[in-house]
């Protein structure tokens, strides 16, 4: 009875995942305008002179290993946990990724503050997008020791749960299981120098950008041709762009569900400090270096 009263009020029975990057993605000029400024920056001049080099070059090849060293291979984020049907944030597991990034340590203390407090519910919503399981039709989160069901998102706001079946629908499956590719897009969603508050935009949208070349540079070394690595990098960005214009739509019910105000409990976080973990060396995957 559920069931029916759900799809009644237009609730979608099953998801179809994008398996074969065929749906059409309308150009968004915000997005193919972030993707040229990359290009015509600094970054590209290397593949400009050596185009047909699919091989990551040292220095890109060095960043990749440092970003996947920070996450150490994982792909789940556990930004929130529950407890007594109440949401608490989680950020320590973040801070701690993000101090082993260079990029991040060199960042003031206040525009670290900023960042995370901005980008949290996007890197939430980005990790639901990737880490969406189709066999239960929901999101298993071993660490937090919970599943949730994707009815709940539709109850929790209707809005929300029909924008992000788009985006996972829409979202190339074949990169949910490239770690690689999992990892650039968060750091993607973190350094964003279009963040309002910010001290030192220059220096984050760098790093940004630094991320965005990489994610393109990485796709050529996975794909059969220049051309199919520009297709899944446009979608790939198209898809960090709908996140975070779906989160900016729901941020403040997010808030209200929360035991302790989330810029508090960054600022705490971030100010305490977080133990850096001992320093280990890791090699990306299947990087073809």
């Amino acid at each position: 009875m559920n069931f029916i009263h759900l799809v009644k009020h237009g609730y979608k029975m099953s998801l179809s995942l994008n398996t074969n990057s065929e749906i059409d993605e309308p150009w968004n000029a915000n997005v193919g305008q972030k993707i040229l400024s990359v290009y015509f920056s600094t970054l590209s001049l290397r593949s400009e002179y050596w185009p047909d080099d699919v091989k990551l070059d040292g220095f890109e090849s060095l960043l990749m290993d440092e970003a996947y060293a920070a996450f150490k291979g994982q792909r789940y984020l556990n930004l929130f946990a529950l407890n007594n049907d109440r949401m608490r944030a989680c950020p320590d597991k973040l801070i701690s990724i993000c101090n082993e990034i260079k990029g991040y340590r060199k960042i003031l203390t206040s525009d670290k503050i900023t960042l995370l407090f901005n980008m949290y519910y996007h890197l939430h919503t980005m990790d639901g997008v990737i880490n969406y399981d189709s066999t239960i039709d929901g999101w298993d989160y071993p660490a937090s020791d919970y599943k949730f069901d994707r009815r709940d998102t539709f109850i929790f706001n209707r809005s929300f749960h029909d924008g992000l079946n788009y985006v996972i629908e829409t979202f190339p499956d074949r990169f949910r299981n490239d770690i690689n590719v999992i990892i650039l897009i968060y750091l993607i969603v973190i350094f964003n120098g279009d963040t309002t508050g910010l001290k030192c935009p220059e220096m984050i949208r760098h790093e940004q950008f630094s991320y965005i070349y990489l994610l393109r540079r990485y796709l050529r070394t996975v794909c059969e041709s220049d051309c199919e690595a520009s297709d899944n990098h446009y979608r790939l960005m198209v898809k960090i762009e709908h996140v975070r214009l779906l989160t900016e739509k729901t941020k403040n019910k997010f808030l209200r569900l929360l035991h302790e105000p989330l810029l508090e409990t960054i600022t705490k976080a971030i100010t305490l400090g977080v133990p850096k973990r001992m320093p280990q060396m890791f090699q990306a995957p299947h990087l073809k270096t």
